[in-house]
């Protein structure tokens, strides 16, 4: 992750902010005042609903807003009569939240 990742999910409307690090007094009042509030179990802020000020604001911390709900599922073009069986392993990768390197990774498959 670069210093911020901004997301929207479509199916809840939502916008997300992911901060690599803890926000100064003056980027989180930014982000307070425009509805954002913090996730602690996420570990990320979240609007209640997208609005194009919302978006205006996540943008001047990124360059661009990126899809939620991409899936490495997304990468393949799944035809109408065809379909696409893979495995699924997922990895868990915990971080020094002071340094950010990886402390311990963990195969949840």
């Amino acid at each position: 992750m670069t210093e911020f990742d901004a997301t929207y999910s479509p199916e809840d409307n939502k916008l997300r902010l992911y901060a690599a690090y803890r926000l100064d007094n003056e980027d989180y009042q930014k982000i307070k005042k425009a509805g954002f509030r913090w996730a602690p179990k996420q570990e990320l802020f979240v609007a209640p609903r997208w609005t194009p000020a919302r978006e205006d604001v996540l943008l001047e911390f990124v360059d661009e807003i990126g899809d939620e709900d991409s899936f490495i599922h997304d990468l393949h073009e799944n035809k109408p009569d065809e379909m696409w069986v893979h495995d699924v392993v997922a990895v868990a990768v915990y971080l020094c939240k002071k340094c950010l390197k990886p402390v311990a990774i963990m195969n949840q498959a």
